[in-house]
């Protein structure tokens, strides 16, 4: 059992913990389908949607900057996770809910705990696709269960990923 002390770390653990079970079963050639591979093939990602999520996790690490109890729940080993096992959205939300001040903050930007973790994983498996597929791999048609759509967004926005993953990696400081 992996206990992650940064709320960005864990929160994005959570959501790639169900990537890191299908890329195992894609480089087995198993078929990756679990209960929320409909969902999270039709899911699209958005500009607005990577906004709310950074806009999310900007308002968690400045409440734990400026309150002593937030910073210490957000180091506690409040959300455990168990990388051998993927996780449903279901269980994603569940682990999530076991932070307040991540809750209070998705829902200032609109957002539920399900939407957060479908977001993240599909902007996981998106980018691995995408690195796949311009590499010429052999995961890459394995990978079956991402939408092309997302593949391209991840190449027309490779800056505002990259700039989100500094500015998230910055608020982790």
């Amino acid at each position: 059992m992996i206990r992650l002390g940064s709320l960005i770390l864990r929160a994005t653990a959570v959501a790639l913990v169900c990537l890191t079970g299908n890329i195992g079963a894609a480089a087995q050639n198993k078929p990756a389908a679990g209960p929320d591979e409909g969902e999270l093939l039709a899911y699209r990602l958005s500009i607005p949607m990577l906004q709310k999520i950074e806009g999310t996790m900007k308002t968690v690490m400045a409440a734990a900057k400026s309150d002593p109890a937030v910073k210490r729940q957000l180091s506690s080993d409040a959300v455990a996770i168990d990388p051998d096992t993927p996780m449903t959205l279901s269980a994603m939300e569940k682990e999530l809910a076991k932070v307040p001040v991540l809750i209070k903050a998705l829902q200032a930007n609109g957002l539920t705990p399900r939407e957060y973790a479908k977001f993240l994983t599909v902007l996981g498996r998106s980018m691995v696709a995408s690195s796949f597929q311009q590499a010429g791999g052999p995961m890459a048609s394995a990978l079956g269960s991402v939408a092309p759509e997302n593949i391209k967004f991840v190449r027309e926005h490779r800056a505002d990923i990259e700039r989100f993953t500094e500015t998230m990696e910055s608020l982790d400081r």
